[in-house]
Order: C-alpha cells, then structure tokens, then sequence
C-alpha cells in the first residue's frame, strides 16, 4: 500500500513540474515576431524571439521543481510514516 501512495505521489509530482516547466517556457520564449511558418498539418504558427531559450528554462525549471518536490519534500515526508 505504501508503494502504491509513493508511486501516485511521485507522478503528482512530476505532473505538476511538467505545470511549472510550462510556465517558465511560455515566460522565456518572448514576443512573437510577426512571421509566421507553416507546420505539418499545414496550419500557420508564430515565431517567437527566443523559443531556444524558453525550451532551455522548461527543461531546468522542471528538473529542479522535481528535485525539490521529490527528494527534498515527499521523501522526508514518507519516512515520518517507516
């Protein structure tokens, strides 16, 4: 039972990083610039100024929320119950 509660409480975890990386992608990509391009289902997006560096910020904002949410909360937090 305690495996079941710490498997539904990781992937919570990792969801709710997923909610935080996207908040800081869509904070760091910037404006759009006007131009547009056609994607594969031939539909037009924007263009943003630094989507590179929005996509580098997802990555780092959700390896570190995960690490903290994982390692620094729910790991201490199950061991109050061992």
């Amino acid at each position: 039972m305690l495996a079941l509660i710490n498997f539904a409480g990781v992937v919570a975890i990792l969801v709710g990083s997923l909610f935080v990386g996207r908040f800081f992608y869509l904070k760091f990509r910037g404006k759009p610039t006007g131009l547009y391009e056609e994607n594969e289902f031939g539909q037009l997006e924007d263009k943003y100024e630094h989507v590179g560096q929005g996509g580098l910020m997802f990555v780092l904002a959700f390896l570190v929320s995960s690490y903290v949410g994982i390692f620094l909360i729910w790991v201490p937090f199950l061991n109050l119950f061992l």
